[in-house]
């Protein structure tokens, strides 16, 4: 009975219902009578609503361009009548409900996307301001150098600005999607230059980070300690960066220490990219294509670190043309050879920098370091760059690099005096050593105009050490006594991830990305002297001998990260809205977090904006102890709950 009952009553439901939904179509299929007198069109179109009964919903703003109308109208439906007042070439109507919605017809749009490339070596110009005159569209190309628009049918002229290259403006017809990539000429004469206090200063911050716009032009043409040009001692002038003592060292943003700034290589995080205890770093102009410094706002791609971010992207090679340089100066001195592979469209890069004297330096370490101006001391550094960029097709692109990085610094102090007759002579020698080694390969890949997919893997090995022995000997080489002391570290990184971008119209971007992070860490501390067990077995007491003795402690970690990110840009108005979550294991401890980002940035003029941004950021590495000065005697660890 109750199951009856339910049935009818469901359905009266369905009867009413189409019931009223039959009422509106009677409405409108009614004739009526109407007269129009120089009317506007959105007043007829209120007077036929009020004839008809009829509520039609619409914007003025459909008709801006649109004349007065005179027109009369016998026994005819709401249909005919609206069919003869709006242009239906722009405009349509539906009926919904009781009322009738006029509607703008949605434009068919095509695809316009493709590469800024360099018109003299093919290299992929990445972060490019692309705009479309009349439309009022601008994009900027992403990391790989990709742009993508999507346009009505129609002429347009394209212009693309970057640093160092002549504005490109070209004209383009689109009828269909297409694929277009833009050649920029290099600038090689220098613009007229006005000196104005009134222009927006050398470094214009926008929306909380520094471009490759400023920084790299300005790197180029400010010297480091030695002569060399240095990117990170050019970041170290940006307001809110603090250097370490002296101006040497790393750099400090909120108070936060040197472990805390995230270096990036190619998307590898670098351990210390500092040489001669921060004096000089393993980025210059010569090898580096685009970088980013980000102090706040942090991106949801981006994790690992509290601090800062600093992104440096390689330069791929010369494709059509073999191209070398030499550079010397009285702190080091480069080669650079880059050009095309005989595979179709692809390229080498290689660079190798190594130091010639470093006197200078020598001094600032000697009364930095050690009690008497009487030691001697001896520094000494390299970096050796490699790459490869292979174009399988138009869609695919695999990019293979190596890095490698080494630094030693010596020094020796010697002492003589006599005991009991006896001559005796006391060293104290000490040696620090530290360097990075980086493999990467990276794929890139156009699935469609919308979708582009960063795949890589890496990987990252540093290792550091900071060692002193002290020994006594006596006139006939017999030693009397010693004491060694050592902190090491070795790290090493194996890194798997995906990123994606989508882009759904030109003003709005989404990206997304997976990864995976195995970590394992060495930290070692010795100390032997003339009685340790450990020596009986080795022929003489040299630092070679005695770090054969170490104890390899080695811990794993292991860290799963996931993030999505959606940027939109209207006009002067820039929201950034992301989710960083990540998964992050090291022996019996587990850490599961959520890191939300936002940024909200309103430009009011050239010069000025209005900015919020909120990130949570989580560092599950760290150096055990800090010091002002870049000095390899500290041990990175894991994050753990003792």
């Amino acid at each position: 009975m109750q199951l009856n009952q339910l049935a009818s009553i469901k359905l009266l439901v369905v009867l009413l219902s189409m019931v009223l939904s039959h009422q509106p179509n009677a409405q409108t299929k009614t004739n009526i009578s109407i007269d129009f007198s120089d009317q506007s069109i959105p007043d007829a179109i209120r007077a036929l609503s009020k004839k008809s009964s009829t509520a039609i919903i619409f914007s003025d703003d459909f008709f801006d361009n649109a004349s007065n109308v005179t027109k009369t109208y016998d026994n005819r439906s709401l249909t005919e009548i609206l069919t003869d007042l709006l242009n239906l070439s722009e405009l349509e109507f539906k009926q919904s409900g009781n009322a009738i919605v006029l509607f703008r017809k949605r434009e068919e749009k095509y695809h316009l996307h493709g590469y800024i490339l360099d018109s003299e070596s093919a290299e992929r110009l990445p972060y490019a301001l692309i705009s479309i005159k009349g439309l009022n569209e601008s994009v900027i190309s992403n990391e790989a150098g990709y742009y993508n628009f999507a346009i009505p049918k129609g002429n347009y002229i394209i212009e693309t600005s970057y640093l160092g290259h002549y504005t490109l403006q070209e004209t383009i017809t689109i009828d269909k999607n297409t694929t277009h990539n833009l050649q920029m000429a290099s600038s090689t004469i220098l613009p007229e230059v006005i000196v104005d206090n009134t222009k927006e200063p050398l470094l214009q911050e926008s929306r909380n980070r520094y471009s490759n716009k400023d920084l790299l032009d300005r790197a180029k043409k400010t010297p480091g300690f030695g002569g060399s040009n240095d990117l990170l001692q050019t970041v170290k002038v940006i307001p809110g960066i603090q250097s370490g003592a002296g101006g040497i060292g790393g750099y400090y943003i909120r108070g936060g220490s040197n472990d805390q700034n995230l270096y990036l290589l190619d998307g590898v995080a670098i351990y210390n990219p500092f040489h001669s205890l921060g004096m000089a770093s393993i980025f210059t102009p010569q090898t580096t294509k685009n970088l980013q410094i980000i102090k706040s706002g942090f991106r949801a791609q981006y994790g690992g670190r509290s601090s800062s971010v600093l992104d440096i992207r390689l330069k791929d090679g010369n494709q059509d043309a073999i191209k070398a340089a030499v550079g010397i100066n009285p702190q080091d001195g480069f080669l650079k050879l880059e050009g095309p592979l005989p595979i179709a469209k692809s390229s080498f890069f290689i660079y190798g920098r190594n130091t010639t004297s470093t006197y200078k330096f020598n001094d600032i370490i000697r009364q930095s370091l050690f009690n008497t101006v009487d030691s001697e001391n001896k520094t000494e550094y390299y970096d050796l760059i490699g790459k490869a960029a292979f174009s399988l097709n138009s869609t695919n692109k695999i990019f293979a690099s190596f890095f490698r990085s080494s630094d030693r610094l010596k020094a020796l102090d010697e002492d003589e005096f006599e005991d009991e007759n006896e001559k005796l002579s006391f060293y104290n020698e000490t040696n620090l050593n530290w360097g990075n080694q980086i493999y990467n390969l990276r794929w890139q890949s156009l699935l469609a105009s919308k979708f582009f997919l960063n795949t890589s893997f890496s990987y990252n090995q540093y290792g550091s050490s900071y060692g002193t022995l002290e020994s006594l000997e006596s006139e006939d080489d017999r030693l009397e006594d010693f004491f060694f002391t050592e902190i090491s570290s070795l790290n090493e990184d194996v890194a798997f991830k995906i990123d994606l971008d989508f882009n759904t119209r030109q003003n709005l971007r989404l990206k997304s990305g997976i990864g995976y992070l195995k970590k394992s860490f060495i930290p070692n501390f010795d100390v032997y002297d003339e009685d340790s067990e450990e020596i009986s077995g080795i022929d003489s007491i040299t630092f070679g001998e005695i770090e054969s003795l170490e104890i390899e402690n080695k811990f794993y970690s292991h860290k799963v990260h996931h993030y999505i990110e959606g940027t939109y840009d209207y006009n002067r108005f820039h929201l950034q809205l992301g989710l960083r979550t990540t998964l992050y294991k090291f022996e019996e401890n587990q850490y599961f977090h959520f890191q939300p980002r936002i940024n909200i940035d309103y430009r009011l003029n050239h010069n000025t904006s209005v900015a919020l941004s909120s990130s949570k950021v989580v560092q599950y590495v760290h150096l055990l102890s800090s010091s002002e000065v870049s000095l390899p005697r500290d041990l990175w660890y894991p994050s753990s709950r003792e």
